[in-house]
């Protein structure tokens, strides 16, 4: 008895622990937001020769400017930093665009600014991932892409990741305008990769080599099971051959929207779905595999289908969705990635307490999953450097990394600094008034930003007062008429 207790203890824990070590390298070793190079900090990224060499390929994460609900062009810097609101941002700790004015809205546009001190002139490029969803980008003083139109009066929807090549040296500005009003995503919400042009270039195509693989062999699979199923006309081997065409519509789309410029409507949407019928069609398959009864296989794939036709929704109506919209959904979708942890673990260990045959390699198919996802709830900052990632839906996954944000930025930046100046000592002082230099204008933009949120806040107290004595007046002019009325 003992024997088997701990025969079915192994193999429970060699699937969660292959599962936690796979998980945990992926998250040190393939993800943007672990890499330690040197990142911007106040909006500056300073880089040195050493530093290039060192780490050619960076992820610029955080330290992005952000000047919300406008729409800059170098003009606007041709006197120093515009006087305008502005803070300081990750990427990937926002998904949606706020405004004060549209409090509900996720909608809106902004601009990133970027500055870069760089070392002697040389080829750059800039990996920019997908913008939601219209964007313009100004190095310097130069535009250098347009996809769609940010213009709000004359918004034009368009989405495809680009590779920016420009030859720079000393300080360079980056500014991105964006602007959406057609995705549930707004903005940068991936952080883009720069460096020297051929190191760069070598990593997008080693990027993109892996996603044919990995799409040439779902492929394969696909045909393979295909073939046999025809020819053995067993029902499992086809709906496994859809499950692996959805898996290939689910995962595509960093191919697709590499070589194509397409619209948010319908792809993002499908995109979205796929993903949903991907989970749907594993656990039809699970059913039939663990021969569960009929009652619960109608519960549990009704559910998942209930959930896909959501998502489809969700997505075709991403334009008119509202922020308390985006969280009811993230939070429906957390309860069903657990229903479906839960009732996978169940049933095939149910299955294989019944002697079901086959159902050993399902259950510790299952607690892998499982496990997978358990690390993924409680590390979710993570963005693959090389393959592709569900995208983050998370309110609350993306309201934790955010505060973790807002606790560690200042650490991170002044961490960054004295690493430069560890690094190329020659120019300490260089950097130490370029730390005086941030104080100051920090200071100076604290200041400002609660001087406009003081002046914002005296005005929706106007527009109050305003609107308090319009209905004064409407209602004396009615009193007025009354009287008049009985006078007449």
């Amino acid at each position: 008895m003992k024997d088997k207790l701990h025969i079915r203890f192994l193999w429970l824990l060699v699937p969660f622990l292959a599962a936690s070590c796979l998980y945990l390298f992926l998250y040190q070793y393939n993800n943007k937001y672990t890499r330690t190079t040197i990142q911007p900090a106040n909006g500056l990224l300073i880089l040195s020769e050493k530093e290039l060499q060192t780490n050619p390929v960076r992820f610029l994460k955080s330290g992005w400017s952000f000047y919300p609900d406008q729409l800059l062009s170098p003009e606007d810097f041709s006197d120093g930093i515009p006087d305008s609101y502005q803070f300081y941002t990750q990427i990937g700790q926002r998904s949606h665009f706020h405004s004060y004015s549209l409090p509900d809205s996720p909608h809106g546009y902004g601009t990133y600014v970027l500055w870069l001190s760089l070392p002697a002139e040389q080829s750059y490029t800039l990996e920019l991932p997908e913008i939601f969803s219209a964007c313009r980008l100004y190095v310097d003083d130069q535009l250098v892409l347009t996809l769609g139109d940010p213009d709000p009066a004359h918004y034009i929807p368009r989405i495809q990741e680009r590779l920016i090549t420009f030859t720079s040296t000393g300080m360079t500005r980056l500014i991105l305008c964006v602007s959406d009003y057609s995705h549930y995503y707004s903005g940068m919400v991936y952080p883009p990769a720069f460096g020297p042009s051929h190191n760069v270039e070598l990593y997008h195509n080693l990027r993109i080599g892996i996603c044919i693989a990995f799409e040439s062999l779902a492929l394969l699979i696909a045909v393979l099971a295909l073939f046999l199923g025809l020819h053995s006309h067993q029902k499992n081997i086809l709906i496994f051959v859809v499950l692996c065409i959805s898996i290939i519509g689910f995962t595509a789309y960093p191919l697709f929207h590499t070589f194509l410029i397409v619209p948010v409507f319908p792809w993002y949407s499908l995109e979205l779905f796929s993903g949903y019928v991907v989970a749907w069609l594993v656990l039809v398959l699970h059913n039939r595999l663990c021969s569960m009864d009929q009652h619960l296989c109608r519960i549990s794939q009704g559910t998942a289908l209930i959930v896909c036709i959501i998502a489809l929704c969700y997505g075709l109506t991403s334009a008119s969705l509202t922020v308390p919209v985006m969280n009811g959904f993230s939070i429906l979708t957390n309860w069903y990635k657990a229903f479906c942890v839960l009732y996978l673990l169940a049933s095939s260990a149910d299955a294989l307490s019944r002697r079901q045959p086959d159902t050993l390699a399902l259950f510790c198919g299952d607690v892998f999953y499982g496990t997978a996802f358990l690390w993924d709830l409680l590390l979710p900052s993570y963005e693959p450097v090389y393959g592709a990632y569900e995208k983050p839906t998370d309110g609350a996954l993306l309201r934790a990394r955010a505060a973790l944000t807002n606790f560690t930025k200042r650490h991170r930046a002044w961490k960054d600094l004295n690493r430069l100046m560890e690094l190329d000592p020659a120019n300490r002082t260089v950097y130490q008034a370029e730390i005086q230099r941030w104080k100051n204008e920090e200071r100076l933009w604290n200041t400002r930003q609660n001087q406009n949120f003081s002046d914002w806040a005296r005005q929706v107290e106007e527009r109050k007062q305003q609107e308090k004595e319009r209905e004064e007046r409407r209602l004396q002019i009615i009193l007025e008429k009354r009287r008049k009325k009985k006078q007449g």
